[in-house]
């Protein structure tokens, strides 16, 4: 019987089996049926499914899975562009590349924009006059960030020329829990983009959302489980649940000495005194909440309660330890931060990194520029910041741009006839050298480090990746030194976990390589095959010939080779300006 013919009749019987199955046993069936996920809790055997307490929060969960829902059209849609830009090829790219810059948005398009839209721009009366610079500069750079926009869309759009692009996108309430990473989520042409490509691209904005859902039904969990402890406790005595919370409401005389201690300790306390009416009152309520809870909490000690709603891992990140600007020590626990000098929030944080340096001297701090979109005052003091460290002065230029107030749009952070003066506050060596760096092409270096960022799941400033572990908005020093010693316990567990995986393998490679016949060690004559040679230069022949002899394979004379003498290979050539260590 051919293999095929046999695999027809093995699958044929797995049906049949599977039919009886169900027929013969259809309770089991429909019991091992259910999805796992189903049911996110027991109390005392008793199940609690997913939609009993989904639906406590339908609408928050519904705005999640939206937010869901875009952050993987936007994640895809970059992929899609990644993957087109490969396929593309270079004298193409090189082509795109030389397109010229959109023009600069003159004063009669800033008129006419502010003349048609007045009543939509909040801020903008109709007696204001066309003299303020700062609304200006801000429609300017309105106008000039759309003009981008539609160049960026452009030219994504003859890039996808002519590429055959299909979706298959999962739902919203998959993204739930990671998806499989071989499913197919996007096709190029021929190549397909899978969801392990989506879950590392997005991984930071994954774990915040899921983490959301998580404590949304774990909030929603813990009454549901009251109310089945009540429940149970109800059919016990033999009475309606609603008598039971009657009962356990029920209002409970309070004496004289209680009131006056009570008030007694607000006084002590330096709270105001309550009359003694709402003091009686409130001993009431408590009374009954201290009823309640004591019953719940001896419930809660003698029937088994498990529950299978897991929290998401946080993911682990590889750290870019690579910058060109870095504070602290040169070796220790590693702080990666992707800010810029222009959003309120990073230069909020500044301050906290500031005091986390000054209070662990073994911490290295690795900036990293993160410059969405474009915004030429952040972009400028990115610029500033890197020619300074090139020139070992980023410490003091960083200084130097957090003591300043953040320019207004139109303005800059120093104007040309205000840079000698920095120069000599910098204590710059090589002044004409740091001025040539200004003139470079350093916004390259920058946008590498904003796709970095944005490579790594984060959408805006500032940042934070703490040995592995993901942070963003402004956490506080404390919390990045939580974060810190979190991220060195993960390490410490994650190294653990692939020595204790390498043990075994190692000793069973030991156990081959001892039983192999190569190895050297002494044998016994008796443990030796006969007729069986071993590998050396000495041939044994058959001694019963009376023709064959013994011989002695000669070795062949050796030799004497030249010394040979090996030549160093030529160190890399690095870009001094954008791979500072």
């Amino acid at each position: 019987m051919r293999w095929w013919s046999w695999r027809w009749c093995m699958q044929r019987l797995e049906g049949l089996c599977t039919l009886l199955l169900v027929l013969l046993f259809p309770p089991f069936v429909c019991s091992t049926a259910a999805a796992p996920t189903d049911v996110v809790a027991t109390v005392d055997g008793q199940p609690i499914l997913m939609r009993e307490i989904d639906a406590l929060s339908s609408i928050q969960l519904s705005k999640i899975h939206d937010t869901l829902a875009g952050l993987l059209a936007r994640t895809v849609d970059r992929l899609i562009d990644e993957r087109v830009r490969s396929l593309t090829p270079p004298e193409t790219l090189a082509e795109l590349s030389q397109l010229p810059v959109t023009p600069p948005v003159t004063d009669e398009e800033v008129e006419s924009y502010r003349a048609t839209h007045q009543k939509d721009m909040p801020g903008m009366s109709e007696g204001a006059t066309s003299e303020s610079g700062e609304q200006r500069a801000l429609l300017r750079y309105y106008l000039e960030q759309k003009a981008r926009e539609a160049a960026e869309a452009h030219i994504r759009q003859r890039l996808r020329h002519g590429h055959v692009i299909r979706l298959s996108l999962p739902r919203p309430h998959e993204l739930e829990t990671p998806v499989t990473q071989e499913r197919q989520i996007a096709q190029v042409d021929s190549i397909w983009i899978r969801a392990a490509e989506f879950e590392q691209a997005a991984a930071w904005r994954l774990y915040q959302l899921r983490a959301e859902i998580y404590q949304e039904r774990r909030r929603n969990l813990e009454p549901v489980i009251e109310n089945v402890l009540f429940s149970n406790e109800a059919r016990r005595r033999g009475i309606g649940v609603e008598a039971l919370h009657a009962e356990l409401s029920a209002k409970e005389s309070v004496s004289e000495e209680e009131m006056r201690a009570f008030i007694t300790a607000e006084q002590e306390a330096g709270r105001p005194v309550p009359s003694a009416e709402r003091t009686q009152t409130y001993l009431e309520f408590r009374k009954a909440y201290d009823r309640r809870q004591a019953l719940l909490k001896k419930l809660r000690e003698t029937i088994p309660i498990k529950i299978f709603l897991k929290e998401p891992p946080i993911p682990h990140f590889p750290i870019a330890d690579t910058g060109f600007a870095v504070l602290g020590a040169k070796r220790g626990k590693r702080l990666v931060v992707y800010t810029n000098y222009r959003c309120p929030a990073c230069r909020t944080v500044q301050q906290e990194v500031d005091t986390l340096l000054s209070q662990d001297k073994k911490l290295r701090v690795i900036f990293h520029d993160f410059v969405p979109g474009f915004d030429p005052i952040a972009t400028e003091a990115a610029y500033l910041t890197r020619c300074a460290a090139q020139w070992g002065v980023f410490a003091r230029m960083r200084q130097e741009l957090l003591s300043r107030e953040t320019p207004n749009f139109g303005q800059r952070w120093y104007k040309e006839s205000d840079l000698p003066q920095l120069l000599r506050r910098l204590r710059v060596k090589k002044r004409t050298e740091f001025l040539e760096c200004l003139g470079t092409d350093v916004y390259k270096a920058i946008e590498r480090d904003t796709a970095d960022a944005r490579t790594l799941g984060f959408e805006a400033p500032p940042a934070f990746i703490a040995e592995g572990v993901p942070l963003a908005g402004t956490p506080t020093a404390e919390t990045l030194a939580q974060a810190l010693e979190q991220g060195l316990k993960m390490q410490s567990q994650r190294n653990q976990a692939i020595e204790n995986d390498a043990a075994p393998r190692a000793r069973r490679r030991r156990g081959r390589w001892s039983s192999s016949e190569w190895i050297d060690e002494p044998r016994s004559r008796s443990n030796r095959q006969p007729g069986r040679a071993r590998k050396q230069d000495v041939i044994v022949e058959d001694a019963t010939s009376p023709r064959r002899k013994s011989r002695v394979r000669q070795a062949p004379p050796v030799t004497a080779r030249p010394p040979v003498t090996k030549k160093a290979a030529p160190k890399p050539r690095r870009d001094k300006l954008f791979d500072m260590e």
